[in-house]
């Protein structure tokens, strides 16, 4: 590498390894101008503690980062919640491309379908 005189300083630039998380406004790193941090904080604003739905992979059950501990107020926030998850895991793919893809879908927690559902149940008939 040549100073800014035209002299070797005989330093070598090494590139550095992009932070997915934080750097903003480089080529490659976000979209419309959105890191992956902020990408999470949207999934994570729409969900709500007492939520009734959930998402995982329809394949594995696997429930994946960074959805795996959320849940969701109505299927629409969730189905809302998985389109961003998608979104978010192919964009940190390009870090890391081994990372899995699933086949996110909405679920509902069995506590809520048994309140709801008692009679609605498969195979119970009324009055048993």
């Amino acid at each position: 590498m040549s100073g800014g005189d035209g002299t070797d300083t005989g330093a070598t630039e090494r590139p550095s390894t992009p932070d997915p998380t934080t750097d903003r406004g480089r080529p490659g790193l976000t979209m419309v101008g959105t890191t992956l941090v902020d990408s999470r904080r949207r999934i994570e604003s729409l969900a709500s503690e007492d939520g009734e739905y959930y998402l995982m992979c329809a394949r594995t059950g696997d429930r994946p980062v960074p959805v795996e501990t959320l849940r969701f107020r109505d299927r629409l926030l969730a189905r809302a919640a998985a389109t961003l998850t998608e979104q978010y895991r192919a964009r940190l793919r390009r870090y890391d491309p081994r990372l899995p893809v699933y086949d996110l879908v909405v679920c509902q927690t069995a506590e809520h379908e048994a309140v709801r559902g008692t009679d609605e149940t498969p195979g119970r008939r009324h009055g048993q």
